[in-house]
């Protein structure tokens, strides 16, 4: 049974690798970010009705975006998650690119188990002592 599990991932990998449609996205993206954080639409939700101040950084880079109101959504419920992190340039393309391919909540999902997986969460943080041992 592990065979097959392997043999899968190994498949899935070179699909990846290969490109794959915009419709296949929507179902993988979410699958290969997983939800580590088990991350609900009814959190979503409330962190949504949590009132947050718009940084200005964010505002300047939200103007240029397709979806400003969902990407802002999408981070300013990141920001209300972890609020021991402040918004940094750049996190805007991010929370784009996975609204390009994914409805609101699932890209929110995603982007909130990303950025705590693969060594974002220490330089999000600023931590170098975890992004020297991470390394």
């Amino acid at each position: 049974m592990e065979e097959i599990v392997r043999e899968k991932d190994f498949l899935m990998i070179q699909l990846w690798k290969m490109g794959m449609a915009g419709w296949v996205r929507k179902t993988i993206w979410p699958l290969a970010i997983g939800n580590k954080l088990e991350v609900t639409q009814s959190l979503y939700v409330c962190l949504l009705n949590q009132s947050c101040p718009v940084p200005q950084e964010m505002a300047v880079e939200l103007a240029a975006q397709e979806h400003p109101e969902q990407t802002q959504n999408i981070l300013l419920a990141f920001l209300a998650y972890r609020a021991d992190i402040s918004y940094l340039p750049g996190m805007v393309c991010l929370a784009s690119l996975l609204l390009s391919e994914l409805e609101e909540y699932p890209a929110f999902q995603c982007l909130a188990n990303l950025l705590h997986s693969h060594h974002f969460l220490p330089f999000i943080k600023g931590d170098v002592s975890e992004v020297v041992l991470s390394l």
